[in-house]
């Protein structure tokens, strides 16, 4: 999908979430970006045209919208409560590692991998979860297209290397565990105060805190 087709859908969607929010994104309008996205240029400084669309799309990625950014945690600790916390039916669980001093920058028709950093103002749970972001996007037929991180960099996963050292061709390092380990790490982290209501804070994310506690 083009991002400009994208973003004229969250626009659609932008009054109703404000209406509920009590939040305001001024942001550009769809027919200014979609202009924009045929240059070249739009991607080369971060999130596009600023921080407003930044704002925005990392406000519904928080909130289950769909959105092309993918969110990452500079804790180990936040990525393991993420990578356990609903692993009751699987064997194994990942655990994703960017190596952003290894991105390469793409041209036009390659799958480029965008970062996008912590300063932002935007809900705190992006704070609290220390969260940065990637996005994935190629430039072709004169515009921009959004793109699936895989057609963007090489993941590696370790099993397929002996020394358990992060290849020089990988991007991003895929780490398997065993989800029998769920209930020994949520117990640590929540000893920590690292679980569902200090990343969340809301009432539901209360309730699945106090029903580990007591449960499991």
């Amino acid at each position: 999908m083009k991002f400009a087709d994208y973003y004229r859908k969250i626009c659609i969607a932008q009054l109703q979430i404000e209406s509920f929010t009590q939040n305001r994104w001024d942001i550009p309008s769809p027919s200014e970006v979609y202009k924009l996205t045929k240059d070249y240029m739009f991607f080369s400084s971060g999130p596009g045209v600023g921080q407003s669309i930044y704002s925005y799309l990392t406000h519904l990625r928080h909130h289950g919208f769909p959105t092309p950014i993918l969110d990452w945690s500079r804790s180990l600790y936040v990525a393991s409560y993420f990578a356990f916390a609903k692993a009751t039916n699987v064997e194994w669980v990942s655990i994703y590692v960017l190596c952003e001093a290894r991105m390469r920058t793409g041209g036009a028709e390659t799958p480029e991998l965008k970062c996008l950093g912590p300063y932002v103002r935007t809900h705190r749970r992006h704070y609290i979860q220390q969260c940065e972001y990637t996005l994935s996007v190629i430039f072709k037929e004169a515009d921009w297209w959004m793109t699936p991180h895989e057609h963007a960099v090489k993941v590696g996963d370790t099993l397929e290397f002996e020394d358990k050292e992060f290849p020089d061709n990988f991007v991003i390092c895929k780490f398997d565990l065993p989800a029998s380990e769920r209930k020994s790490v949520l117990t640590q982290l929540n000893e920590h105060n690292v679980n569902a209501f200090t990343l969340f804070g809301s009432e539901e994310s209360l309730m699945e805190t106090l029903a580990f506690r007591q449960f499991e």
